[in-house]
């Protein structure tokens, strides 16, 4: 009798941060977080001391749209069926009542965080 072994379905977890040098941070167990590579099925967590949101820059690999509102906290899950490749976005970050980007808008010498 054959077994078929269903693969753990993955989970990462994504630490957002910005700070007072006006620099963005991107952290996933400890190591550098700005390109996480995600499974199809698998899940995210973002996280943030701020508030923030995360804006696709062509089409989201996730089951459900991402809030539109700022939130500390946002999980989502990847489409079965997400076509595979990378996933560029934008991180708005609001601290002290302002709104920081990465990347800024216009910066062509800055690359996009990516999943």
């Amino acid at each position: 009798m054959s077994q078929t072994t269903i693969p753990a379905e993955q989970h990462v977890h994504l630490d957002l941060d910005f700070d007072m040098q006006h620099k963005f941070h991107y952290r996933t167990r400890g190591r550098d977080g700005r390109r996480v590579v995600l499974r199809r099925g698998g899940t995210v967590t973002f996280t943030c001391a701020d508030d923030f949101y995360i804006r696709f820059v062509t089409t989201s690999p996730f089951t459900e749209p991402m809030p539109r509102d700022h939130r500390s906290l946002v999980a989502a899950r990847v489409r079965r069926d997400a076509p595979c490749g990378t996933y560029d976005y934008v991180l708005e970050i609001r601290k002290d009542g302002r709104l920081f980007t990465d990347p800024q808008p216009g910066d062509a010498s800055s690359e996009p965080p990516r999943l």
